[in-house]
Parts: C-alpha cells; sequence; structure tokens
C-alpha cells in the first residue's frame, strides 16, 4: 500500500520515462478493489490526468486512457470523476485525433463504453460533447477491428439514455435540444442520424461476425 501511495506521489513530478510504469501500478491498482480505487481518486493524482491526456507520446495518453477505462469500470461514484469537462474533452479528442495509433483510440474508447454503461447519467453528459459524432468517425474506422468493436459498444450504452416515446427513440430531438441550448442551426440533424444509419448499415456485411451482429442489433433496436 504504502509502495503504491508512493508511486502515485512521484507521478506528479516524474520525468518523461518514468511516467509509463507510474501510469501502469496506478492503472493495475484502480483494478483492484473499490477501497483501492478510492484511495487513488483521494491522492489527488488523477488531477493530473487532463495533461496525461494529451501528451505527446502516443503510450502515455494510452496508459492514461486504460486507467481510466478501469475507474469507469467501478461504481458511479467512481465513475464521476471521469465525467469531468477536463477529462472527457481529451478523452474525445483522443479518439478523433488524425494519425493517432489505433491503441490509443480503443483504450480512450473503451473509457467511453465503461462510463456510459455505468449509468444513464454518463449518456446524458457524454451527449452534450457531441459523442455521437465522435462515435460516427469511429465507425467509419473499418479496419480497426478493436476500436471498432468497442465504438459499437459505446454507441449502444450512449443511445440507451435518450428518451423514447410510442416505441421510438429521440435520437435526432436529442441532438437539436442540445444544439439549441448551444447556438446551433438544426437544419444538418435529419442528414447526421441518415448519415449514422447508413454506416451502420455498411457494418452489417462487415467480415468479422461480431461487427454485423452489434450493428444490426443497433439498427434494429433505435433506428
Amino acid at each position: 500500500m504504502m509502495f503504491a501511495r508512493e508511486r502515485i506521489r512521484r507521478l506528479h513530478k516524474t520525468v518523461v520515462v518514468r511516467i509509463t510504469p507510474c501510469l501502469r501500478t496506478i492503472g493495475n491498482f484502480v483494478i483492484g478493489s473499490d477501497a483501492q480505487t478510492q484511495l487513488v481518486l483521494d491522492s489527488g493524482v488523477f488531477d493530473e490526468f487532463p495533461a496525461l491526456l494529451t501528451h505527446s507520446k502516443a503510450s502515455i495518453r494510452k496508459e492514461a486512457c486504460w486507467t481510466i477505462s478501469n475507474i469507469a469500470a467501478g461504481p458511479v461514484k467512481h465513475v464521476r470523476f471521469v465525467l469531468d469537462p477536463s477529462i472527457i474533452i481529451p478523452l474525445l479528442r483522443c479518439c478523433e485525433e488524425m494519425g493517432s495509433p489505433s491503441y490509443v483510440k480503443k483504450e480512450a474508447l473503451w473509457a467511453i463504453a465503461n462510463a456510459a454503461n455505468a449509468s444513464e447519467e454518463a449518456g446524458d453528459i457524454f451527449m452534450q460533447y457531441s459523442i455521437l459524432e465522435t462515435l460516427d468517425r469511429a465507425l467509419q474506422d473499418v479496419a480497426n477491428i478493436d476500436a471498432l468493436r468497442v465504438a459499437l459498444m459505446a454507441l449502444r450504452h450512449i443511445l440507451r439514455s435518450i428518451p423514447k416515446i410510442n416505441g421510438r427513440w429521440l435520437i435526432v430531438e436529442q441532438i437539436q435540444s442540445i444544439s439549441k441550448k448551444e447556438g446551433n442551426d438544426d437544419d444538418e440533424h435529419d442528414s447526421f442520424e441518415a448519415q449514422l444509419v447508413h454506416h451502420l448499415e455498411l457494418l452489417q456485411t462487415h467480415v468479422h461476425h461480431e461487427v454485423q451482429t452489434a450493428a444490426s442489433g443497433i439498427l434494429s433496436t433505435y433506428f
């Protein structure tokens, strides 16, 4: 326990070559009990993660995303640490950055999927940050099989948080509601839904059966 505490403290002032093993230790630590995860969160080390998510080294961004995904797989009280704008914004960038390695995108998507699966509150919060657009772009990276599977999982968890009336999920209405709060134009939302549906339909013929099944399940349930 004391060793883990020391590792956490060192992360605040360590040199670059030591950040990765420190992050790996912290990530392994939060895989343990809820009490262990709470110790990490109470230490204040999570305050360093916004900077780690934007680090110039992809391996460090990957380890930061992996640690966050482990926290997001825990109870709701821990997931709320992940739902802070200082975490969500760079986390989404890890999914979207051109040239970002596939292993970074996959871990960032796992963090989103785990958090969205924890509670509908998480899905509602992610919707405020154009998460559907982020996931739609991930669906177009058909060669990145691992990330594609996780993106479909995250999409299913996010869509589950959207209200449903008379058997229809209010996907477009939800996007329009958010856009109105931001002062954006609503005209393109119908076309975005059509675009998302089109990309899901394409995945129904994907070479991997798991991808086909996941895409078909989302279409039949939510569209």
